[in-house]
């Protein structure tokens, strides 16, 4: 009998970071996952630190001035994961895979690539080079086939992130953004795209002022790639390599859209599902609030904050698009990390123990704690140490504009108030 196929569209979950007010957009498209990834235990073994290679080849056209500078901030961030971050290394080079447009979804053939997509494209690069890609093979029935030729790929690579300065999705007010495109057998995003908006980074280019700010502003966007997005939420593993939210087809809620192997999709939002033991949700100051509730998390912001009962580290629920909401920290109880959605004015932003036991909970990295010794150490997260219970139940920062009021350890709070906007 004839096999059915499903057209399975490549959807990217796009997070930006703005220059003061939240103002994100995301688009809850479906990363491309490694065929065969489904349902197995992947267990984190053997690691080594982590590979990254920027592929800069669409900035030739730019002056050697934003070159340049983008290439200090780039150079930057990998430094930090590079020290931070190991991983199950990729065996020999890594290659992108090149996108199917429609699988075979019963019969001899199930699972595999029915017609192979024109667009093999990352962010804001529509041109992935053709040493880059993946070989493909594509079935028009059975017994008859094509194979499509790879490329060399990428060697000594874990991680390849295209990089870009383009108008493409910017906002008026958007430094950059940044989005995973394809994902691994164990669901680990292994190739992104970061982009810098050029309106509003070409003037801080010019100037070279706002230098350490823009360094952070990189390594909050590689953050999102790695795996720190709502998106990605739905693909992270426990200890054992399973995932932490169920599957398709044996999950509740999967349809006929929904790929084997992928979390169900939800079908008012069009996001996918995230388990409660991943996010949990909680009424606070009157309003439905999510945290980020994986084990590690979940014991770091218990003792940071010293509140037992906290269900984990909550997310953002503000701005003005879905990038912002649940895909940064909430601004109100973690002012000056580094993940949250917009810039602590005149405070140094910092890479906290909440965003690194984050990535550990993802099941895709080990986290190298630094020495305090080490030249890769930050300076200690403060913003609410120790404050208790309390301090996540009242409105706190609900003025950032005078960095002068605020002496660290101790946030700059107010007694609760009758709105709850972050």
């Amino acid at each position: 009998h004839p096999a059915i196929m499903i057209r399975v569209f490549v959807l990217w979950a796009v997070a930006e970071v703005a220059l003061s007010a939240c103002s994100h957009d995301e688009h809850f498209i479906r990363p491309v996952r490694a065929h065969g990834s489904q349902n197995r235990s992947r267990r984190l073994a053997s690691t080594a630190p982590i590979r990254l290679t920027f592929d800069a080849h669409r900035l030739e056209s730019y002056t050697p001035e934003t070159r340049e500078y983008i290439s200090l901030l780039i150079n930057d961030a990998q430094s930090k994961i590079e020290t931070l971050l190991e991983v199950a290394p990729v065996s020999g080079p890594l290659r992108v895979p090149r996108n199917c447009s429609s699988y075979w979804i019963s019969g001899a053939l199930e699972g595999q690539c029915r017609t192979a997509s024109e667009d093999n494209i990352c962010g804001e690069v529509k041109d992935i080079p053709a040493s880059h890609l993946s070989s493909l093979t594509v079935y028009q029935s059975v017994g008859l086939k094509e194979e499509i030729e790879g490329g060399s790929g990428v060697p000594n690579t874990d991680l390849l992130i295209y990089v870009t300065f383009e108008k493409g999705k910017c906002r008026s007010n958007t430094l950059a953004y940044a989005l995973a495109c394809h994902l691994d057998e164990s669901d680990r995003p292994m190739v992104g795209a970061i982009n810098f908006c050029p309106d509003t980074m070409g003037p801080r280019i010019t100037d070279r002022t706002r230098l350490s700010e823009d360094k952070a502003v990189a390594l909050h966007e590689l953050m999102h790639v790695l795996g720190f997005s709502r998106n990605l939420f739905s693909f992270f593993r426990d200890e054992q390599g399973h995932p932490r939210t169920p599957r398709c087809p044996s999950a509740a809620g999967c349809s006929d859209d929904d790929r084997p192997g992928d979390p169900p999709l939800d079908p008012y939002t069009g996001a996918y599902v995230v388990s409660d033991t991943t996010m949990a949700v909680s009424t606070r100051l009157g309003r439905e609030v999510r945290f980020l509730a994986t084990p590690t998390v979940r014991g770091v912001a218990r003792a940071y904050f010293d509140c037992a009962q906290l269900p984990g580290a909550e997310l953002e629920d503000g701005g003005l698009g879905e990038a912002t909401s649940g895909s940064h920290w909430e601004k109100r109880s973690f002012f000056t990390e580094l993940m949250t959605g917009s810039p602590a004015t005149g405070f140094r932003e910092v890479l906290s123990e909440f965003t690194l036991a984050l990535l550990a909970d993802s099941g895709w990295y080990k986290v190298v704690t630094p020495s305090s010794s080490s030249s890769s150490s930050a300076p200690p997260f403060k913003f609410g140490r120790g404050r208790g219970c309390s301090f996540v139940d009242v409105n706190c920062a609900t003025s950032t504009t005078s960095a002068a009021a605020s002496a660290l350890p101790d946030p700059y709070c107010r007694p609760p108030v009758a709105s709850s906007a972050a």
